[in-house]
């Protein structure tokens, strides 16, 4: 506390009182009773007569000494000002989690794979442009590309096959944007047939890649 301004507005043998300014540009009063047999009581009756009404709000106190020791009381008047409490700041609220987005298709007939063959024909590609389109602004996590071939031909080399033609569709996605976190490639060869495998319509529909992009919109 430090005392910036003072000046004194009432006197007496063994009285003195005046108004001072603390720091902050604080208005307060200053009591002084003189002499060892001026009792605490007669400063605080005297800041009482100041304050009239108001409360008296004790700033600091100084305790007299024993020989023409000063008891001072410095007061202010009425409830000081406390500091208005500052609103809670907002919490950001968290943001739900973003759906998980399927989106599967199936490339199968001779339109995307010709026997024996991995390669991607322009039908596919067309196919699987528009998947790509379809995904924009989704967050690939893992795409599941599962490959087949109808029954023709060797169980291994059936293998082989639907594998190269589940590598040929992520290439395509790579080379076209399409970068997941984790691609699961998979071949399974004749395995799990949609349609029988005793027409030529059937076996073309076994010939075929499954996708599957499982993202975050």
């Amino acid at each position: 506390m430090s005392f910036l301004a003072g000046c004194s507005s009432w006197s007496g043998p063994l009285q003195n009182s005046a108004s001072v300014t603390l720091s902050g540009n604080v208005k307060a009063w200053r009591v002084q009773c003189a002499g060892l047999f001026e009792s605490s009581e007669t400063c605080m009756t005297r800041a009482r007569e100041i304050c009239g009404k108001q409360p008296v709000q004790v700033v600091s106190s100084a305790q007299p000494s024993v020989v023409g020791g000063l008891r001072e009381y410095t007061f202010q008047c009425g409830v000081p000002a406390q500091p208005q409490p500052q609103p809670p700041q907002a919490q950001p609220q968290p943001q739900p989690p973003r759906a998980e987005v399927p989106r599967q298709l199936a490339l199968s007939g001779n339109a995307h794979f010709a026997t024996g063959k991995a390669d991607l024909t322009s039908d596919a590609t067309a196919v699987l442009d528009r998947l790509v389109v379809a995904s924009v602004g989704a967050v690939p996590v893992v795409v599941k590309i599962d490959g087949y071939t109808d029954s023709t031909g060797p169980a291994e080399l059936n293998r082989r096959l639907s594998l190269a033609r589940a590598r040929s569709v992520q290439s395509w996605f790579v080379a076209h944007g399409l970068s997941a976190q984790q691609y699961e490639i998979k071949g399974f060869g004749s395995a799990n047939p949609v349609a029988s495998n005793a027409t030529p319509a059937g076996r073309a529909e076994n010939r075929r890649v499954e996708v599957s992009i499982n993202g975050r919109n």
